[in-house]
């Protein structure tokens, strides 16, 4: 069985720092606001749907 939580801080220097970390290496982008909105907006949900689509056949 699959358990999720979540949950929010109130600032990025929260997070502990083995994941903070990990996302200035490999994810810089998702540290700070975009600069502009795009449409589609990509969501966790389309995301996973269209990496899944992607790596189906390996």
């Amino acid at each position: 069985m699959l358990i999720g939580n979540s949950g929010k801080y109130n600032s990025i220097s929260e997070l502990p720092e083995n994941i903070l970390d990990y996302t200035q290496l490999n994810y810089p982008k998702f540290l700070s606001v975009p600069e502009q909105y795009k449409v589609p907006n990509e969501d966790s949900w389309t995301y996973y749907r269209n990496w899944k689509r992607k790596h189906r056949n390996r």
